[in-house]
């Protein structure tokens, strides 16, 4: 072989080359997988499930915005435009504020699933936000390693009036009032976390100058990452709108227990009825069974029973 033949064999292999190299690039940036907020949403998903996830529309100002139409009326929760903004949930009237525990103000980012994602918005630690179907909204926290914090601080912007009260089970009620007559808004579900193994990781809740404050006990043998998550369950759980849907139910349950006063009370005092049943004697408590309002059925039943209804 000449000179002119090795060169020209030369410049076609390296075209050849830049020509392979050229076309395996694409496929190789689009093996870099899913982005990190992705990533967040797909791991908060798998704790809590994507089917009861609301819809969300954006605003005009950045912010996604839920609505749910109960019956009743509307609930509409909206999620901040940027991690230093707050939830705001609204129903009957009535809107309660939920501000992020961030430490960065990163935009929100809506995946497909319908989970808005805050990457990064915490030391070693991302946010996400789901409205649910039933217009409540959960606001997960997703621990990635053990350097995180182990408290999150969730400032609760409350209507006027309105007290936080913490239950047995770990819920916390909000009510209108701290007085007999109170009425409830709605309830922060008692707190969970689950590890990248599903197993249960130690959690609870305290209230702190109008802070609902969420410590994720991890250690050194969690499997991480973490995700844990304060569930706000609104107006839904409001016993007026309970007892206009199941009232005839409980009467007659009442009225099986030989307690005809109880029977004519509860419809028209429901609201001393629900406060009652937190404070229940004999060791009566709150139960969510099905995870709704039918607990407060369930336990006003129970409590007609053993004749334990102050």
């Amino acid at each position: 072989m000449n000179h002119g033949t090795r060169i020209a064999s030369a410049v076609i292999a390296t075209v050849t080359a830049t020509a392979l190299l050229a076309g395996i690039a694409p496929a190789a940036m689009a093996s870099d997988g899913p982005s990190r907020a992705e990533r967040t949403a797909g791991i908060a998903e798998q704790a809590t499930g994507t089917a009861d996830i609301a819809p969300t529309t954006q605003l005009a100002d950045g912010t996604q915005q839920a609505v749910t139409d109960t019956g009743d009326g509307l609930l509409a929760v909206t999620a901040p435009a940027t991690a230093s903004g707050s939830i705001s949930a609204t129903g009957d009237g009535i809107t309660i504020g939920i501000a992020l525990p961030a430490t960065s103000d990163v935009k929100g980012i809506k995946t497909d699933s319908g989970t808005i994602v805050y990457p990064g918005a915490a030391k070693n630690t991302d946010l996400a936000i789901q409205a649910t179907d039933d217009g409540g909204v959960r606001s997960l926290i997703t621990i990635n390693n053990a350097n995180a914090a182990k408290e999150y601080r969730f400032p609760l912007d409350l209507p006027a009036g309105a007290v936080p009260e913490q239950q047995e089970d770990g819920s916390v009620l909000v009510l209108t009032g701290a007085d007999e007559d109170a009425d409830i808004i709605g309830a922060f579900d008692a707190p969970w976390a689950k590890g990248a193994n599903g197993s249960a990781v130690p959690t609870s809740y305290r209230i702190e100058d109008g802070t609902l404050i969420q410590t994720v006990a991890f250690d050194q043998n969690t499997a991480f990452p973490v995700v844990a998550d304060p569930w706000w369950n609104p107006s839904t759980w409001n016993w007026k709108k309970i007892i206009k849907k199941t009232g005839s139910w409980v009467k007659a349950r009442a009225k099986k227990c030989g307690i005809g006063a109880l029977s004519a009370y509860i419809p028209v005092q429901a609201h001393h009825v629900s406060v009652n049943i937190q404070r229940a004697r004999n060791g009566l408590r709150l139960v969510k069974f099905a995870g709704g309002p039918w607990g407060y059925v369930s336990v006003a039943a129970a409590g007609c029973l053993v004749n334990q209804l102050t």
